[in-house]
């Protein structure tokens, strides 16, 4: 399967994840190819991105992880208004990054599940709760358990 390629917005179409986030490690593991490695930023560089930078880019893929209550509508008219991303937001390929019920192990693997069944909806990739019980069931089986804040 091809790697789409995949931008990842803070909030705001023209505010990237940088490539040491975790989100971008998510984004590779779920098949995709994260092109806000290519920007060449970190969190110490302030320098703004522009609509220009983001575009060379050539995303097909957005995702966006919300700071605030932003619904995918509202991420979408900034895409608009900012211009820029507007090839994926035409093609209705904007999505909201999944923050699963579960932390850690779990709803990280949930989480790749759920990006994947995105990036790639014809590979049968698993539901994320059923990647969650598939787990909780495997640790069951060996007589494991998954303790939660203790």
């Amino acid at each position: 399967m091809g790697r789409p390629r995949v931008y990842v917005a803070l909030g705001h179409p023209l505010v990237p994840l940088f490539a040491d986030k975790p989100e971008i490690s998510l984004i590779s593991s779920a098949g995709g190819y994260p092109v806000n490695r290519n920007l060449g930023r970190s969190d110490r560089d302030a320098r703004p991105v522009t609509a220009r930078e983001i575009e060379a880019l050539r995303p097909e893929v957005v995702f966006y992880q919300a700071v605030a209550p932003v619904d995918t509508e509202t991420f979408v008219r900034a895409c608009l208004d900012a211009g820029v991303l507007t090839e994926a937001v035409r093609r209705g390929a904007v999505y909201r990054l999944p923050a699963g019920k579960k932390t850690g192990f779990l709803g990280w693997a949930a989480s790749i599940a759920a990006v994947a069944g995105i990036l790639h909806p014809d590979a049968g990739c698993p539901a994320p709760g059923e990647v969650e019980e598939a787990v909780l069931s495997c640790v069951r089986a060996v007589g494991g358990e998954i303790t939660y804040g203790r």
